[in-house]
């Protein structure tokens, strides 16, 4: 049940069969890989659209969700773990693209996943309320789940704190920071994974 003056979850959380459902029913490769980065960082779909290759850093295992020169605002966008399959999904030992959208149709920026995301949702007969925000939801729950606690959660969904904002700002370098986090998602990933 959710509070007074709360509003409702857009979309729901997806089961990992559900997930495999719609990367095995998708027509297009950017929807698959629009699938995999929401689900390995927990993040905004906007902030998945907008990504470039320049803000993976595959050498520190980080992800900018915050591209360099966008201001910070209320939708937090922060640096995360890159969890190792994404990494070895994506990597091939230094061989991918380096500069450009890491979201591409025929090598062209994708600013929406929609089109590809209502065609597989009808494909594989899923309802309504699965949408793109359903893979944040699912991440999340998938982390509480996985015994990943609230405070970790939190910091890997971009919800900031204030308390913290400076010293949050060289936490991705350090090996154990949200470990249990990264651990999780991992873990979901490889559940879903059709390689």
């Amino acid at each position: 049940m959710l509070e007074k003056g709360s509003a409702d979850p857009k979309g729901r959380p997806l089961e990992p069969s559900e997930i495999r459902k719609m990367t095995e029913g998708a027509t297009s490769t950017h929807l698959v890989d629009f699938i995999y980065w929401m689900l390995g960082t927990a993040a905004r779909p906007e902030a998945i659209t907008d990504m470039t290759w320049e803000q993976v850093d595959f050498e520190n295992n980080i992800i900018l969700l915050n591209p360099l020169g966008r201001k910070q605002n209320k939708k937090h966008r922060p640096t995360v773990k890159l969890p190792p399959s994404l990494k070895e999904r994506y990597w091939n030992n230094g061989d991918y693209p380096k500069t450009g959208p890491v979201i591409s149709y025929n090598g062209k920026e994708v600013s929406t996943i929609r089109t590809a995301w209502r065609r597989t949702r009808a494909k594989v007969k899923l309802d309504m309320q699965v949408n793109p925000y359903s893979l944040r939801h699912t991440a999340a729950r998938w982390m509480r789940k996985e015994g990943v606690p609230a405070w970790d959660v939190s910091a890997q969904l971009g919800h900031s704190s204030r308390e913290f904002s400076m010293t949050e700002r060289y936490a991705p370098y350090s090996p154990d920071h949200m470990k249990k986090s990264v651990a999780a998602l991992d873990k979901l990933l490889r559940q879903i994974d059709t390689n």
